[in-house]
């Protein structure tokens, strides 16, 4: 009883969904976790962005950390290849499906984790008016998937 998206035979340079506790690690574990996140719009898409631990901000380009909207920090698709040329990784808001209705597309996004929580359900990364690292989800539901490879 788990949830399947893991990295295909715990092998290093495999892809795999984070766990629930790399979601917080990844949102509020690391030192200065606040100024390596922010919500931002790419390209007319709102969504958040990660940076890496050693992130220095590029030249030119402004970047409000730790936003509270989407459109604080707006990129063009120029700029946002410089961004991620330097370890940024954007999660669109997405939204989810609920049956067969899809909802909150671009105020919302919901990632799953590979951690099961119990019975149905699954816990999930969710962003929006505010952040959570640990909502528990049916695993039914449709989320989006965010793949990460571990580079030695």
């Amino acid at each position: 009883v788990y949830n399947a998206i893991s990295n295909g035979g715990n092998q290093k340079g495999q892809w795999r969904v984070l766990s629930k506790d790399e979601w917080t690690y990844l949102y509020s574990g690391r030192a200065n976790a606040a100024s390596l996140r922010t919500k931002a719009t790419v390209e007319g898409v709102a969504g958040y962005i990660f940076f890496p631990d050693n992130w220095e901000q590029p030249e030119g380009i402004s970047v409000g950390l730790d936003a509270g909207a989407f459109t604080t920090n707006t990129y063009s698709a120029l700029r946002w290849n410089v961004l991620e040329a330097q370890g940024a990784v954007f999660l669109p808001a997405a939204g989810r499906r609920d049956g067969t209705t899809v909802i909150d597309v671009g105020s919302y996004g919901y990632y799953w984790s590979s951690t099961y929580s119990s019975g149905r359900n699954a816990y999930s990364f969710v962003f929006g008016g505010n952040v959570y690292t640990n909502v528990e989800s049916y695993r039914n539901y449709g989320r989006s998937v965010r793949l990460a490879q571990e580079v030695k």
